[in-house]
């Protein structure tokens, strides 16, 4: 005997399991069975593998943020969440889908499907499109805007705010 699970079946559930991680989540708009992610920084253009992998979601929740990625990680505890905004900026070279935050960082996501990928990439671009702009642009591109756009209004968004600078690692401890 072949068990067959109801697609709707399968919504719930793991709407029931994001919900035990985040009770403030809506809605499931999308998902992918499968990724991995990576990192790049453009200092360094060349991709690291995280320690991510595992389905992905996207999320409507009812409190701010309003919408994120979440990878419920098979390779540790730490789960994977990615806040959406109106400057998160997306491309697409399959089989990844690529973002930054204005940080220095590339960030990969690899989807073992491609049809998912499609899928994920159409659902960001819709939810991006009902987002708002920010008034001041990542912090990548800050220094080549004037400073007339970092002079708008603070609205409390993370993403228009400067990231410090990592500071030099310490120095290794001598061997005794």
């Amino acid at each position: 005997m072949s068990a067959v699970i109801d697609k709707s079946m399968v919504q719930d559930i793991n709407l029931n399991v994001l919900r035990r991680v985040d009770s403030d989540i809506e809605q499931v708009l999308g998902t992918a069975a499968h990724v991995c992610l990576y990192a790049m920084t453009m200092d360094n253009p060349v991709w690291e593998r995280k320690n991510i992998e595992g389905s992905l979601f996207l999320l409507k929740r009812r409190t701010s943020p309003r919408f994120q990625l979440a990878v419920l990680n098979k390779l540790s505890t730490e789960n994977y969440t990615e806040t959406i905004h109106g400057a998160f900026d997306v491309e697409i070279s399959s089989p990844y889908l690529m973002y930054t935050l204005g940080d220095g960082m590339v960030h990969g996501i690899w989807f073992y499907d491609e049809q998912e990928l499609d899928k994920i990439a159409s659902l960001l671009n819709r939810v991006k499109a009902g987002l708002p702009k920010p008034d001041v642009h990542p912090v990548s591109l800050q220094g080549e805007m004037a400073s007339a756009s970092a002079a708008s209004a603070d609205d409390g968004a993370f993403w228009d705010k400067q990231v410090p600078a990592a500071a030099p690692p310490a120095a290794a401890p001598p061997d005794h």
